[in-house]
């Protein structure tokens, strides 16, 4: 039975899938401008440590005066449920402990994500994660735990990875191997040095656009300074058990058309150390020209034929390969992003499954200094002034003792990093009493022990 069915039954009977949201930015306005037209999901609060902000949000998008009222405790959360009425906190602890099924965390904070994370799996809350930061932070782990308690931990559908994942679960169920899978996305090497102050002129936005537009300049320049590709790739690397490309993403300019001539070994012509791997494709050339139909907003995977019969069937069915007739390439030229998260909580709460879980430890997204850092800074996270986040492999992060975005919060720096090095742990004082922090160490731990890998 199709997931629209199930939710259809799940409001004919009156039981509906009661969902709590945690962050009311961006995306989560795109998701809640879909959750009141869809039967069978009731959005039972919202948490912000900005609840007006949330209220606002849900004006914004379609909801109709009087559908959401404030509350602080789970009971009022309830309550205000009964009633059919979302409720609007900025605790989002309590929003936990209320009666929901599903919690989206969407803060995009490794800090937060943790330990929302860890309270929603002990509630036995199905967890969707549109925060990649925190499940590739230390995902694996929490994975395990929510496995251990019979609940989901999910990718976002809608967001990149989980769309990626669903591909490449396509492909090997049917048998293909998966060479590469990833993204499009805008890129120059320069963007890595973008800061929240130089960010604008990149988007080409003039200053009363930005004055007038609402836009988080740092939460912008984490897209184009390469950390949110970083991110991204290292969650599908870890939902796909996927070996991130050594030396860190290299965002080749590629269209859908050339997918499967570039993005397959070297050995057979392409650009790929080995195969199974991740990658991202520019959208314009190192000239900032524009790539003829690029794949800016959308994902894709490349395929290999098993055997000499599958070549055959590619070319007798009018499949684009190479010119080995080897390799072939599936894309989706766009993500909908909250518009098509339902997909996520429906999957989790109806059939119990998610849409990508980062299962292993494959990758890692290490800090890069964007400029000379002296003792005493203070590092200011993804999208800032101070670092951007380079793809990994997992056992050389470990190896080297390297530094995860998670942690760049509020770490402060103890001695010189040049522009364009690597930090490692030694290099800064970090904060060493948060929950993230010995999550992560756990899993750092595990992970040295041989877990959190591919059998």
């Amino acid at each position: 039975m199709s997931l629209h069915d199930l939710l259809l039954e799940r409001s004919a009977r009156g039981n509906p899938v009661k969902v709590g949201v945690i962050g009311a930015g961006k995306f989560s306005s795109m998701f809640l401008s879909q959750a009141r037209l869809t039967p069978g999901i009731q959005v039972v609060g919202i948490a912000d440590l900005l609840p007006e902000k949330a209220a606002k949000n849900c004006l914004s998008v379609g909801w109709p005066q009087g559908s959401t009222a404030f509350a602080e405790k789970s009971g009022a959360i309830n309550d205000l449920a009964a009633q059919k009425i979302t409720a609007i906190t900025p605790d989002a602890l309590e929003l936990i402990r209320a009666d929901c099924e599903v919690i989206l965390e969407i803060t995009g904070s490794p800090e937060a994500g943790t330990l929302h994370s860890v309270e929603a799996i002990k509630a036995g809350r199905h967890l969707v994660m549109a925060n990649v930061e925190t499940d590739c932070f230390a995902g694996p782990l929490l994975a395990e735990m929510a496995s251990k308690a019979s609940v989901c931990f999910s990718m976002a559908y809608g967001d990149q990875p989980a769309l990626i994942m669903e591909l490449i679960d396509w492909a090997r169920t049917v048998g293909f191997e998966v060479v590469c899978a990833g993204k499009g996305t805008r890129y120059q090497p320069q963007y890595h040095y973008s800061t929240p102050a130089t960010i604008w002129k990149f988007y080409g936005l003039s200053e009363e656009m930005v004055a007038t537009g609402g836009y988080n300049p740092q939460m912008f320049n984490s897209f184009l300074d390469g950390t949110k590709s970083a991110i991204e790739m290292c969650a599908v690397a870890n939902g796909g058990g996927l070996r991130p490309p050594a030396g860190g993403l290299k965002f080749p300019p590629v269209s859908i058309h050339h997918l499967h001539h570039v993005l397959k070994p070297k050995e057979d012509g392409g650009i790929l150390p080995y195969a199974g791997t991740v990658e991202c494709v520019a959208s314009e050339d190192r000239f900032n020209a524009p790539v003829h139909d690029d794949l800016r907003w959308g994902v894709y995977v490349v395929l290999g034929a098993p055997t000499d019969y599958v070549k055959r069937c590619f070319a007798e069915y009018g499949m684009k390969t190479d010119s080995t007739g080897a390799y072939t390439a599936l894309y989706r030229p766009y993500h909908f992003i909250g518009l098509e998260l339902n997909m996520s909580i429906a999957s989790v709460a109806l059939r119990g499954e998610s849409t990508g879980t980062s299962r292993y430890f494959m990758g890692d997204v290490a800090a890069t200094a964007k400029r000379d850092l002296k003792p005493g800074e203070v590092l200011d996270g993804e999208g800032g002034f101070t670092v951007f986040g380079t793809l990994m492999d997992s056992g050389e992060s470990l190896d080297r003792g390297l530094l995860p975005m998670g942690l760049t919060g509020k770490a402060k720096v103890v001695r010189p990093v040049a522009k364009g090095r690597i930090l490692a742990y030694s290099d800064v004082e970090p904060d060493t009493a948060t929950l993230a922090y010995k999550i992560r160490k756990e899993m750092e731990k595990r992970a040295r022990q041989g877990d959190f890998m591919p059998r």
